[in-house]
């Protein structure tokens, strides 16, 4: 097995490990987050309350390549029942829709389940600008927000490391076979499995940009 080789096998392994942590174990670590307190709640824990109040404070829309749109977040400032804390929530226009009139008010108490994430790891949230716009009445805790999608995310997260995984790994046998002479460097079966690891690479940069 050539030097060249040898060091491609070991850029693979590489980029599993690091791969298999930051989607696959991160997304399983966010499934499984412990429950807190709402009002004593920290980063990486999992907050149930119920909303009274709640307004739309920022819009995130993702493009691909700066032009094609994608999806965009939606960013809510809530009140829960006692009107005692304000909190930025994560959650889907249709979830704001169903639950609550054009003026915020709660059709009913709205039980929300979410994760608390830091507010510096969404790029294009700024709630110092949003207490700004807010003034004095209400204001929400600007180093952090609740995740009310973070099931989906965090499934995401998984389902994009595994793809990865796969074609590092599609990659890295391919290349064994090459180098042990089992497959042809310029064979049909060369060119399905490196096809294959395309179509899984994309994949995941597809899922990586979604969430």
């Amino acid at each position: 097995m050539s030097v060249k080789v040898k060091i491609g096998l070991i850029i693979g392994a590489v980029m599993v490990t690091v791969a298999f942590f930051f989607t696959i174990v991160s997304g399983i670590s966010e499934l499984y987050a412990s429950p807190a307190d709402p009002d004593r709640a920290m980063t990486g824990e999992v907050i149930e309350y119920r909303v009274l109040y709640a307004k739309e404070i920022v819009e995130i829309k993702h493009m691909l390549f700066g032009v094609i749109p994608i999806y965009s977040e939606r960013f809510y400032i809530t009140t829960n029942e006692d009107g005692a804390n304000s909190l930025a929530v994560r959650a889907d226009e249709k979830w704001f829709e169903e639950n609550f009139t054009p003026d915020g008010l709660a059709i009913a108490p709205v039980q929300i389940s979410a994760l608390i994430k830091s507010a510096s790891s969404k790029r294009g949230l700024n709630l110092v600008s949003v207490n700004e716009k807010l003034g004095d009445s209400v204001r929400v805790d600007t180093g952090q927000y609740a995740d009310a999608e973070y099931i989906s995310e965090a499934t995401l997260k998984i389902i994009s490391g595994i793809l990865l995984v796969m074609a590092v790994i599609t990659c890295i046998v391919m290349i064994i076979l090459v180098s042990n002479g089992i497959m042809r460097k310029n064979g049909a079966g060369v060119y399905a499995m490196s096809i294959a690891a395309i179509i899984q690479l994309a994949a995941f940069i597809i899922i990586l940009l979604a969430i």
